[in-house]
């Protein structure tokens, strides 16, 4: 009773063995995850009339989270898996008043959940992982040396939110880069960022290539 999984089919494109392509989402495998787990947890799923993004997607959970009346909200995308101590560590961590924002580092792993070599990783990932590693950024306004010295430290299966920030400072409707937009508001309020080390999400890549593996999923439709 004390936390409740929001699962949001944002209408994108799902993989049809049946004509071996990709075609517009449906509700039948949000349905079936549902059916799966609602013995075991409170669990509940919103799918959209069409596919605007996921800056919408994520903004439907948030709205979610203040009807349930939930006091944080935990991001993680399908095809990431977060750290199995993540609910245990949050819950400790947000007993500070002053944090408004949890993050973490990540590992790769490929489209089998495979361990992905470090030769195999895009160069801009390993850094991505490197910095954070080095920098673990924590405290008040740290919108000013992400933003000004490294730009773009944004992944959202590691971000835990209070709720009532995330209502404040949604998403962004854009289809690129809505979340470190809104990760610059959320920094920028009085709240402060707290980095938990040992806390590493799953990060799905496609090995083969450079692209994310929701790109991947959209090709025409992106």
């Amino acid at each position: 009773d004390r936390f409740a999984v929001v699962l949001i089919n944002d209408n994108g494109p799902c993989f049809d063995p049946l004509s071996d392509k990709y075609i517009p989402g449906h509700k039948r495998a949000l349905n079936q995850m549902i059916a799966k787990f609602e013995s075991q947890m409170n669990i509940v799923g919103v799918t959209p009339d069409r596919n605007v993004g996921l800056g919408h997607a994520r903004n439907i959970a948030i709205l979610a989270a203040e009807v349930v009346g939930s006091k944080t909200v935990s991001l993680l995308d399908h095809d990431d898996r977060a750290d199995p101590r993540r609910v245990e560590v949050i819950a400790r961590e947000f007993q500070d008043p002053t944090v408004g924002v949890i993050y973490s580092n990540c590992r790769v792993i490929g489209q089998e959940s495979e361990a992905v070599e470090p030769k195999d990783i895009d160069p801009d990932i390993q850094l991505f992982i490197d910095l954070l590693t080095e920098f673990g950024p924590t405290g008040f306004d740290m919108w000013k040396p992400i933003y000004m010295t490294y730009r773009y430290l944004t992944l959202p299966s590691t971000m835990t939110v209070r709720t009532e920030l995330a209502a404040k400072y949604p998403f962004d409707g854009t289809r690129v880069c809505e979340d470190n937009i809104t990760f610059m508001k959320w920094l920028a309020d009085n709240y402060q960022l707290k980095f938990i080390p040992e806390l590493i999400a799953d990060y799905r890549v496609i090995v083969e290539g450079k692209s994310s593996a929701s790109r991947e999923r959209f090709g025409s439709f992106f």
